[in-house]
């Protein structure tokens, strides 16, 4: 029987030796851009979320219900049954855990248009956001490291495709 060159490898260890040895071609420069072969192991799908403001309880945060989550196909239809399920008719704020609204999304919608409250981003959401659309007109939305909304702070006035140095430091987020 003939042998053959080539060998089959499982998906992960080729991934593991092709970045080493880019890695090791480059000064581990080529590592540092694509992530170790656990991080790209732990890589999560795409997961698009919808969660309602049913009102502010006595300390001004937003009284947030789970979360509702599909695929990114589904966002438009997870705000359209939020709207008539809880009577929302407004989006509060969308944020990304990727740059350039990229990776996962949660929608935040409320029956009232953006004027004040604040959203403490729970699970995957806390300390993983890093751009977001923003719908509170001329009032900031500020995005805080701190679940008490103080301290160091970013406050965007527009859409903003990276939240810069609070790139996944969010654990607090002020509308309006």
């Amino acid at each position: 029987m003939g042998h053959s060159k080539w060998v089959k490898v499982p998906v992960m260890l080729a991934i593991v030796l092709v970045t080493t040895a880019i890695a090791a071609s480059t000064g581990g420069a080529a590592e540092r851009e694509t992530g170790s072969a656990e991080q790209i192991a732990r890589a999560e799908p795409e997961v698009h979320c919808v969660a309602h403001a049913s009102g502010v309880d006595e300390d001004g945060v937003l009284i947030v219900s789970e979360p509702v989550c599909g695929s990114e196909l589904t966002v438009s239809a997870l705000v359209s049954s939020s709207a008539m399920a809880f009577g929302a008719t407004y989006t509060i704020g969308r944020h990304y855990s990727g740059t350039g609204y990229s990776g996962s999304s949660i929608t935040i919608t409320g029956s009232t248009p953006c004027g004040g409250g604040v959203w403490k981003p729970s699970g995957f959401w806390n300390n993983n956001i890093e751009s977001s659309l923003h719908y509170c007109g001329g009032s900031p939305t500020r995005f805080y490291n701190s679940s008490s909304c103080s301290g160091s702070s970013r406050a965007i006035y527009s859409s903003t495709s990276s939240l810069g140095w609070m790139n996944n430091l969010t654990s607090c987020v002020r509308y309006g």
